[in-house]
């Protein structure tokens, strides 16, 4: 099973209407889908698929309501794409650990189904960037406005300092990320990247395999709403910042031009792709997916992501 998980900066950047198309293309390849919504306290991912709200959503699982993962399938109508839904239970999510997290997906990944897509929520919250880096592709959604731009740059950077974190963990380190961090100004630390660099003139074997770690993340990009090529340069320019102030391999592995069928289809609460199946969108999709599958990272040292 290959995991793709989508995440973003910030709501309203079309993240489920990608991961829901994704979905629709993977599944017209006879391949077999299960999206899940991840997104703990802002669920939506029924009304994308045009599905009814689901009687047992994630929260049952993790108030130990149902006791198997797999009780919490649901079906969508389309064939080969099964969906679960996300916890919309606001303490429930708050009160979420990591390991919580890790267990889900280990239980998800002994489903039989080809990909597992995770759709999660907007922002920085610990629970979403835990399910982020364990993914195959982890893919940032952006769209071409500054504010969008600026909160993709913190997530990054967020995503960037929990590998980081894990890293420490995992091998039990000395600590230094924390201890660098809180004399950021004394050492000159300005970007992600300096920091890594100031660990490891501090400490060049733990700073070695902090490099390791990160130079073993690929990171994917999407530009949702593109309008013009420079909303495209402006993409590329978040792949250059991955490179230049993250050390973190970026890949932009398409864009989704702005297209009236897409909101058409929305309030219709219907894929595009099953909306338009003769529409431009069908190309754009297949090949994102083309994209990713030859950019999917299949390199051992990914296991030091995990905790």
């Amino acid at each position: 099973m290959k995991i793709w998980a989508i995440g973003g900066g910030k709501g309203g950047i079309g993240k489920s209407f990608v991961i829901t198309n994704l979905a629709v293309s993977l599944s017209k390849k006879n391949k077999k889908v299960l999206i899940v919504d991840f997104d703990f306290g802002g669920a939506n991912l029924h009304t994308c698929l045009g599905a009814p709200i689901p009687q047992k959503t994630l929260s049952d699982y993790f108030t130990k309501k149902v006791s198997s993962i797999d009780t919490l399938i649901s079906e969508t109508g389309i064939a080969n794409l099964s969906f679960i839904s996300g916890a919309n239970d606001l303490p429930v999510a708050a009160e979420l650990k990591p390991e919580q997290i890790s267990l889900a997906l280990t239980q998800l990944k002994k489903l039989p189904y080809d990909y597992l897509l995770l759709d999660l929520g907007a922002g920085t919250h610990q629970n979403t960037l835990e399910a982020f880096i364990l993914a195959d592709n982890p893919i940032v959604v952006i769209t071409p406005e500054p504010t969008a731009i600026e909160n993709a740059y913190r997530f990054i950077k967020s995503t960037h300092y929990l590998l980081l974190k894990k890293a420490e963990e995992r091998l039990k380190l000395s600590g230094l990320v924390s201890q660098v961090m809180q004399e950021a100004n004394k050492y000159g630390i300005r970007t992600p990247r300096d920091l890594v660099d100031k660990i490891n003139e501090l400490n060049p074997k733990e700073g070695s395999l902090y490099k390791k770690n990160i130079e073993t993340f690929n990171l994917k990009l999407i530009l949702n709403q593109a309008r013009t090529t420079g909303d495209i340069d402006a993409a590329l320019g978040v792949q250059s910042i991955c490179t230049k102030y993250f050390g973190i391999k970026a890949s932009m592995v398409g864009h989704i031009d702005h297209d009236n069928s897409v909101w058409q289809s929305v309030r219709k609460h219907r894929p595009v792709l099953l909306e338009q199946p003769q529409g431009l969108l069908v190309t754009t999709f297949n090949k994102i997916i083309q994209n990713l599958e030859g950019n999917e990272d299949k390199s051992p040292a990914k296991l030091l992501r995990t905790a």
